[in-house]
């Protein structure tokens, strides 16, 4: 009885030491180097034609909310019919509702180019 129970406790210590060693031999998964862009069909929040005061230019952007923060807006900017920047939406910091024809009285700008260009939604 005594050989029985020494020989299930090396079994068992052998099948503990085989697993334990096994597993720091394991395969290790390769990485994979290339990132991937994936398009979800985010609806477009706003659409249309930003201003820079400067330069009296116009740029076409198209304008989505980031999901799950409110207030949260980031902006592709069209040209040719081709997403050229995407590019973050903020609020424009010199913002005067009641400031007539100029920039401060355009709500939001985005930074393109090296330039900003203001728009309302």
């Amino acid at each position: 009885m005594k050989k029985v129970f020494m020989t299930i406790a090396v079994l068992t210590g052998l099948v503990a030491a085989g697993m334990m060693f096994s597993s720091f031999t394991i395969a290790k998964q390769k990485t994979i180097e290339n990132s991937v862009q994936i398009m979800v069909n985010v609806p477009v929040y706003w659409e249309g034609l930003a201003w820079n005061p400067d330069t009296q230019g116009r740029i076409k952007i198209k304008v989505y909310q980031v999901e799950g923060q409110c207030n949260s807006f980031y902006a592709h900017v069209i040209v040719d019919y081709e997403v050229k920047a995407e590019v973050w939406v903020r609020e424009n910091p010199n913002y005067n509702p009641r400031a007539y024809s100029t920039s401060n009285a355009m709500k939001y700008c985005v930074s393109y180019n090296n330039r900003q260009y203001y728009f309302d939604m």
